[in-house]
């Protein structure tokens, strides 16, 4: 089993220990950065640092403490509950701030962003379930996976800015090797209704599709390639 797979199963004390993984792996990829490398310059495709840790502790409290949910007249999604440990909602919610505001607003300071993430982590942690279906345990998967997405994000960032690849980030050297050709035929695509575990919204239903015949490459490639 993968370990998108095992995420997606995860429950009681190894989500808790999963959640507190990733949140180092977040600091790792930040934390060695000069406070200049962190004022990241505008541009598309990136944000800045500040928004992108306040972001993520912004959306781990939203779903896994603020509910219920709703979606009002503007179309916007809002919580029952006020933010306490990570907001506005203005601030941090990416489907109100728009990508290029996310430079011109107030954003919190490094130390003060290390004590957000830190409270934010240590409630909804003491809020994982014990005992639970895949549906009371849905927001806390989310959030762990919803972070790891942002950690990409986050090694993409460096290497936008030519900044060095964080630890355990560099990709070895290979020889080359020829794309590998892969027949079409039906395949089933999505995650079906009736497996456990946790499942993107835009995952399901799982349907059937035809794929024609493809190319794959073989090995990563850089951008470049």
């Amino acid at each position: 089993m993968s370990a998108p797979e095992i995420a997606r199963a995860l429950s009681g004390k190894a989500l808790a220990d999963a959640l507190c993984d990733s949140r180092a792996r977040t600091w790792s990829l930040v934390d060695d950065l000069s406070d200049a490398q962190w004022q990241v310059p505008r541009q598309p495709g990136i944000n800045p640092i500040a928004w992108e840790l306040g972001h993520l502790a912004w959306f781990a409290e939203f779903w896994i403490l603020r509910g219920p949910h709703r979606v009002h007249a503007d179309g916007f999604v809002r919580a029952a509950r006020p933010p306490v440990h990570a907001g506005p909602d203005s601030l941090f919610d990416s489907s109100r701030l728009a990508h290029d505001a996310r430079w011109d607003v107030g954003l919190p300071p490094r130390d003060r962003l290390k004590a957000m993430l830190r409270s934010q982590l240590d409630a909804c942690i003491a809020a994982v379930p014990l005992a639970g279906d895949d549906a009371a345990l849905y927001f806390h998967r989310l959030a762990l996976l919803h972070e790891d997405m942002h950690g990409e994000a986050i090694v993409w960032l460096r290497a936008t800015l030519g900044l060095p690849a964080p630890t355990d980030a560099t990709l070895p050297s290979l020889p080359g090797k020829p794309a590998i050709r892969v027949d079409g035929g039906w395949t089933r695509i999505g995650w079906p209704t009736s497996r456990r575990g946790f499942a993107f919204d835009n995952e399901v239903p799982a349907f059937d599709i035809r794929l024609d015949d493809f190319e794959i490459d073989a090995q990563p490639v850089s951008a470049g390639e």
